[in-house]
């Protein structure tokens, strides 16, 4: 187990390169789950801003490397819905990001075998 604290600062792989670091976690205070890392892009190129990246999109995470990595590309992940951190994100906003990558809500129940 590791603090939100110790975490903050790693850098973010995407499927084809360093995308950002992490800055912050939305927690979901209801199921007690952290629901979204947030990292800021502007470092990786001009114009970059602030995304999230859902916790069931993480396809590994090295705590020796201080990494965190996932399939979604930097295109993908530049090209995303930014993330206001002055504004209280809503289920319509995290519909808008799940289509945009093409995922379901966790908030959608996965169908029984």
């Amino acid at each position: 187990m590791r603090s939100t604290r110790a975490v903050a600062g790693y850098r973010i792989e995407a499927a084809d390169g360093r995308i950002g670091e992490v800055s912050g976690f939305l927690f979901d205070d209801d199921a007690w789950a952290i629901r979204y890392l947030t990292f800021d892009t502007r470092k990786w190129w001009p114009g970059g801003k602030t995304v999230l990246l859902a916790t069931q999109w993480i396809d590994d995470i090295d705590w020796t490397n201080s990494t965190i990595s996932t399939t979604l590309t930097c295109d993908a992940i530049r090209h995303s819905p930014a993330y206001d951190d002055s504004v209280v994100l809503n289920r319509g906003d995290e519909t808008m990001l799940h289509d945009y990558y093409r995922k379901n809500g966790y908030w959608i129940a996965a169908p029984k075998e």
